[in-house]
């Protein structure tokens, strides 16, 4: 005999993945490039936000700046948040110069009396974007969210950031293992380090220590031939303070703290 009852999983594709899709005029739409920079790391900094926003029961979807572009008339009185200086939207607004928007600078900006609400957050590479966007969370999150409120709620919604909002951060970036090791890492009281360092980094690292290593030698071995003269304690002296001063900071980039 059948079971009428529908599992859970039927249940979930019933209610969930049923092909329709639909974005309500109050929801926040996170803008991100459409190259492969931007799908590798503005992505999943928008995820970020979008998870802050989820925990704040509002509603946001990502969406690349071409659709955004194509969709403009269906899309374009949502509030939206671009981010990257690679994002088109982003990169219209820095060329028409309206919104004081400069390249190359590290940047989470909000713009309140635009109509409709916008946001935008880059910087000259992936580390300054990802600063940036922590930034926002911590500070302009707030902002954004009062004048959103404002508009497309008539101030029903009261938005309270929480106050361990620097533990929600680490704790979603912590849970979103698909970050770049290109990010470095996000250090706080008593939290261990998010991301791994860089392998170019570290590399270098590696060179620099070879290279303090072999200075020191050399300057050992004129040490010891200087050993007849008066200079032998100037030698000795500065061969130390080099491998103190380059060494030790070099073996701990290497080796860094657990």
């Amino acid at each position: 005999m059948s079971n009428d009852n529908p599992s859970n999983r039927n249940m979930l594709v019933k209610t969930y993945f049923q092909g329709r899709f639909d974005i309500v005029p109050e929801a926040i739409l996170i803008v991100v490039g459409t190259w492969i920079g931007a799908e590798r790391y503005d992505r999943i900094l928008a995820q970020l936000i979008k998870r802050v926003l989820t925990n704040l029961d509002i509603e946001a979807e990502i969406m690349t700046d071409t659709y955004y572009n194509e969709k403009i008339e269906k899309y374009g009185k949502n509030p939206m948040i671009g981010i990257g200086s690679t994002n088109y939207i982003t990169k219209k607004y820095l060329e028409e110069g309206d919104f004081g928007l400069t390249d190359r600078e590290t940047t989470a900006k909000v713009f309140t009396e635009n109509k409709p609400l916008i946001a935008f957050i880059y910087g000259g590479g992936v580390k300054e974007t990802y600063e940036a966007t922590m930034d926002f969370c911590k500070k302009k999150l707030i902002i954004y969210l009062n004048k959103w409120s404002s508009i497309y709620t008539g101030g029903k919604k009261k938005i309270e950031i929480p106050s361990n909002i620097d533990e929600l951060l680490t704790e979603i970036v912590t849970t979103m293992s698909s970050l770049p090791s290109a990010i470095p890492k996000e250090k706080g009281n008593d939290q261990k380090a998010v991301f791994k360092e860089p392998a170019l980094q570290k590399e270098l690292a590696k060179y620099k220590f070879y290279l303090v290593m072999a200075l020191s030698f050399i300057i050992a071995c004129l040490a010891f031939l200087a050993s007849f003269y008066s200079t032998t304690t100037i030698w000795i002296g500065l061969g130390i303070f080099l491998a103190i001063i380059f060494g030790i900071p070099t073996i701990y980039s290497i080796h860094p703290k657990k």
